[in-house]
């Protein structure tokens, strides 16, 4: 197990060779999920009717896929539960 704790790096683990597997709460270790691609920076919009939403359906859905990626990180590490 690769374990580091100094001032200079705070605390790190897993991060050498084989020893790249991490995990919380008594959870099988995994590897670091993929990067999530974040969402458009398309500002949300308002209908006269005074609800929000998003300017298309295409950053709606961009939303949704990055929200349900970052869950899936946490729950595959342990931080959140299944």
């Amino acid at each position: 197990m690769s374990l580091s704790i100094t001032s200079n790096n705070g605390f790190r683990s897993g991060y050498a060779g084989a020893d790249n597997l991490w995990a919380v709460y008594d959870s099988a270790p995994v590897a670091q999920a993929a990067a999530i691609t974040s969402p458009g920076t398309t500002a949300a919009t308002t209908t006269t009717g005074g609800c929000w939403g998003y300017s298309t359906s295409t950053q709606a859905d961009a939303v949704n896929t990055a929200v349900r990626s970052i869950l899936t990180a946490l729950r595959n590490v342990g931080i959140i539960n299944t």
